[in-house]
């Protein structure tokens, strides 16, 4: 389904009635082939809430600490084991 199609869908709800003002956006849910960023984007002008799912061989990580915060965390719990004994 293309970003036109899903756009005449959505006009075509509202102008039915089927959607108002003030009511929550219409939910688009969207296989892993799709592009959610981009049809968010070229949707942003229509009441659209756009929801992909992510493909199973990528990964949404934290950023990698500096080697100055992993030496601090070793070093704490090298000293917080020393120390403390249970």
């Amino acid at each position: 389904m293309t970003t036109v199609q899903l756009r005449d869908v959505v006009e075509r709800l509202v102008a039915a009635g089927q959607w108002n003002p003030g009511d929550p956006n219409v939910l688009v849910v969207l296989d892993a082939g799709y592009d959610a960023p981009r049809i968010a984007h070229l949707l942003s002008d229509v009441p659209v809430e756009v929801l992909g799912r992510l493909r199973s061989d990528r990964v949404i990580r934290r950023p990698t600490p500096s080697l100055k915060e992993d030496a601090l965390w070793v070093a704490m719990t090298f000293w917080r084991g020393w120390f403390i004994r249970p």
